[in-house]
């Protein structure tokens, strides 16, 4: 059976007649660099007239390469044995000395050996005679793990992590490159066999210059056992990775359990790895910890390990210090926020800093750079504008992707105060596809870092700078999902061409409908309901939504305004476009006894509704949501405004065209 799966795999294999594996590299225009060197002198010559496997990077791989070049070097790439690729198993072993493993990882279409991908497979070479050599092309280059002196032979001999964790200083791992605090903690906590376990693992080994900002007594045996992932090999060229349980993780324990991924930098060229604690201790408090690979994918016999510039785990800075070591280095990703912060921060900085518990959300480089800036500029040269604009970005709340409730939507969306508590910022969590989204006065944006975790909270790396807005009311009206039904109508009566203009002289402010609330219409207000799909009324929608827009000359109206007005004007109404609607606030104490306002939009004195979600800034006003529609069963005649009697675009619609629009919203959205 052997010798036909053999005969089958020489036929799937593409066959070139060479002499031996020079004379196939002649032929190769972009691997002149590889047969350079096998032409130098060593051991690696003996091999090339013999049946063996060659593994040849790329001329660009070569080039990028900085390591040691030599016989060692080629041994690396060579294996004593032909190896089809219908055939090749978990692992093979390099002609260098104590036989080092070469991991075979395959994914989809690909295959890698260590964390080289082949880009070029299936070729053999036929020597004549019956005799053959295997070749696979490579995009990187296979460093083998060496020890800096030959003299004892056991360093080459079945070097496993455990071995490299214990005598680091013995081997090529860089100038000044050691693991020996990271193994005396190992020993220390009765965990440095564990590194020593055979099988196909991940280690992840920080170096000593690690324990220079986190001190070493912080390591005890469950921070060892979260840099071990048992039975997976991580390489870098595959990343991102999902998460991975450690030995720190089991479902059996309640204590502590941890979980490990690899991520690309959000600056590039690096690979991140990051802990994951989801349940924590009284030592180790929930979140996430990023180190940074600064050497990777050094073959063992037990599996890759990687070294990494901090322990996994372990939480020993504030927010505040995060946020300033990180922003040291200009290319790292928080750079803009740290800066922005030392020169405009002032209370902020303060506050997180020295508040026992919050939530952070640091805006990356990427997000400022896509900011407005001179509207950026304009509130950060007012004391007043610029306090809230900090505020938006930090909660006192430690909220977590894992905390349940930020995975409920509309309407009962998860909020909590801002720094400032005029200002709520909601979170979702969307378990399906991992992702975290925030919104802050209608700023929306993603997390693309979450859960990394400090002693005092916990902080979450944003695409979107909050309190600038970049949307019109619009836009945000097509963005937002709890709006579907507004939008809907609102295109139908053509409003949306209006409300997406942004013109010096006219602005918004919209009290939206959420969906739950257009579907409490349905349910509740049987007339009106019917009305709106009555083909003698098609002003009837168009009316109802004018009853929630206010226009103005110079601004939108933000919350705190439309209940100052309301206050002060006898009739306690702001005039809208379609009558007159009251304002009114409730001051409430939540748990921590903090105080905080619940906003209510009341017409005709019957109909009242909570604003779930004020202050939605926009480039040209502002969007209310609210849990009621401002209607009730009655029809109010159709009293057109200064605006929409200058307004060709709903005027000009055909009266049939418009209701058919309106009556489909009516059908698809609420049946």
């Amino acid at each position: 059976m052997l010798l036909w799966s053999r005969v089958i795999a020489v036929i799937l294999l593409s066959t070139i007649k060479a002499e031996n594996i020079i004379d196939f590299l002649r032929g190769r225009s972009d691997l002149q660099q590889f047969m350079i060197l096998l032409q130098s002198p060593g051991l690696h010559k003996a091999y090339l007239d013999r049946q063996i496997t060659i593994f040849v990077p790329t001329d660009k791989a070569l080039l990028d390469y900085r390591g040691t070049r030599g016989e060692e070097l080629m041994l690396n790439h060579l294996v004593n044995s032909l190896q089809y690729e219908p055939t090749l198993g978990d692992r093979l072993s390099s002609l260098v000395t104590g036989g080092p493993p070469i991991w075979i990882t395959k994914r989809s279409a690909w295959i890698y050996f260590n964390q080289a991908r082949a880009v070029d497979r299936n070729i053999v070479l036929d020597l004549g005679q019956g005799e053959q050599q295997v070749v696979y092309v490579i995009d990187s280059v296979l460093e083998p793990l060496l020890p800096t002196s030959i003299r004892n032979a056991s360093y080459t001999q079945d070097v496993t992590a455990g071995k490299l964790l214990q005598q680091s200083t013995l081997y090529n791992l860089g100038s000044n490159v050691a693991t020996r605090v990271f193994f005396n903690a190992a020993q220390r906590n009765n965990r440095d066999r564990m590194f020593d376990v055979p099988g196909r693992h991940t280690f992840f080994l920080p170096v000593d210059e690690a324990f220079k900002i986190v001190d070493k007594e912080y390591i005890n045996a469950k921070v060892v056992e979260a840099h071990i992932i048992p039975g997976q090999l991580l390489i870098t060229t595959l990343i991102p990775t999902q998460e991975y349980g450690t030995v720190a993780y089991s479902p059996d324990d309640t204590e502590v359990r941890v979980n490990v991924s690899m991520q690309p930098s959000l600056e590039g060229g690096s690979v991140m790895v990051r802990s994951n604690t989801i349940v924590g201790d009284r030592v180790h408090p929930p979140g996430l910890v990023v180190s940074r690979i600064v050497k990777g994918n050094i073959p063992v016999q037990n599996g890759i390990v990687h070294l990494i510039d901090k322990p996994l785990m372990i939480v020993t800075r504030s927010l505040y210090d995060y946020v300033m070591e990180e922003g040291r280095d200009p290319n790292n990703r928080l750079y803009s926020f740290a800066q922005l912060i030392l020169d405009k921060g002032g209370i902020f900085a303060e506050a997180i800093r020295e508040e026992k518990e919050g939530t952070l959300l640091a805006p990356s480089n990427e997000a400022f750079r896509k900011v407005d800036r001179n509207r950026l500029d304009y509130i950060l040269a007012h004391r007043v504008l610029r306090e809230e604009f900090f505020g938006l970005h930090y909660t006192r709340e430690r909220i977590s992707s894992n905390k349940n409730e930020i995975m409920r939507t509309g309407e009962r969306m998860y909020y909590a105060p801002a720094l400032k508590p005029v200002n709520n910022i909601y979170f979702r969590y969307n378990k399906l596809n991992q992702v975290l989204s925030v919104e802050g006065r209608g700023i929306n944006a993603t997390a693309v870092e979450k859960d990394i975790g400090t002693i005092n909270g916990v902080i979450h790396v944003i695409d979107h700078v909050l309190g600038v807005p970049s949307l019109t009311v619009a836009d945000k009206l097509r963005q937002d999902p709890t709006m579907s039904h507004s939008r809907s109508l609102t295109y139908a009566t053509g409003l949306m061409d209006m409300l997406a203009r942004d013109m010096p002289n006219k602005k918004f402010t919209f009290m939206v409908p959420s969906n739950e609330a257009w579907e409490k219409v349905k349910r509740d207000l049987t007339q009106a309901f019917v009305k709106l799909t009555d083909l003698n009324y098609p002003e009837f929608a168009i009316n109802t939504l004018r009853r929630h827009l206010i226009i103005t000359d110079d601004r939108g109206l933000s919350i705190e305004e439309l209940a100052e007005r309301s206050r002060r004007n006898p009739s306690q109404t702001v005039d809208t476009e379609a009558g007159g609607l009251k304002f009114t606030r409730v001051e409430l104490t939540d748990k921590q006894r903090r105080s905080y306002w619940e906003w209510y939009v009341e017409w005709k004195e019957n109909v009242k509704g909570k604003i779930v979600r004020p202050n939605l800034e926009c480039t040209n006003g502002y969007i209310h949501l609210i849990d009621t529609v401002m209607m009730d069963d009655q029809v109010d005649v159709w009293q057109p405004s200064v605006f929409s009697q200058s307004s060709s675009s709903v005027k000009k619609q055909n009266t049939m065209a418009l209701y058919i629009l309106v009556l489909s919203f009516i059908l698809y959205n609420l049946n």
